[in-house]
């Protein structure tokens, strides 16, 4: 092989090796940037998502305790509570609040953990279901919180009567 040659195959050689260099430099990189996301995902599912599943697997589980036993026919579970600690005094709905304050307490906690998480959902349907629920939470912690406090017993037993009609459709319940 001549000096032109062998000049040239080392020209190559080291282009080629300068090459292959480059390409391992950016294989390594994208290496490394998708264990970051995987390691960023795996905290997310950890901190937010998991914990989200599982209150309202919870929640849901109450929920239809509240609903199965408890309720009021056309009326929610705030509304049923009222009618009920009206007519058979709080004392015997006791184990109905503490249901129902869970329930209130559960949907906080999802409150705060969706809103944490909000930075990071990229689903649009996620975070259409985030904003309904998080309003939906938000109103029914209100409405929990006017909730009248102690005995109604039977001074209240009157006020039965009063009781508008239950309004048709799910506005201000969870049905």
């Amino acid at each position: 092989m001549d000096s032109y040659h062998s000049g040239r195959v080392a020209r190559y050689w080291w282009g080629g090796a300068m090459g292959f260099e480059q390409h391992e430099i950016r294989v390594r990189a994208v290496q490394e940037a998708s264990r970051r996301q995987e390691t960023e995902n795996q905290r997310l599912l950890n901190e937010y998502l998991t914990k989200i599943k599982v209150q309202l697997t919870e929640s849901k589980s109450i929920y239809h305790q509240l609903t199965e036993q408890y309720l009021e026919p056309g009326w929610g579970i705030l509304e049923s509570y009222v009618i009920k600690a009206r007519r058979d005094g709080s004392a015997k709905n006791t184990l109905m609040f503490a249901f129902t304050t869970d329930l209130v307490g559960r949907d906080s906690k999802i409150a705060e953990l969706l809103e944490g998480y909000a930075p990071y959902a990229s689903a649009t349907e996620f975070k259409t279901q985030s904003d309904e629920f998080l309003e939906h939470a938000r109103t029914y912690v209100l409405r929990f919180g006017v909730l009248p406090q102690g005995d109604f017993g039977r001074r209240a037993s009157s006020c039965v009567e009063t009781v508008p009609e239950p309004v048709s459709g799910s506005v201000g319940t969870r049905n």
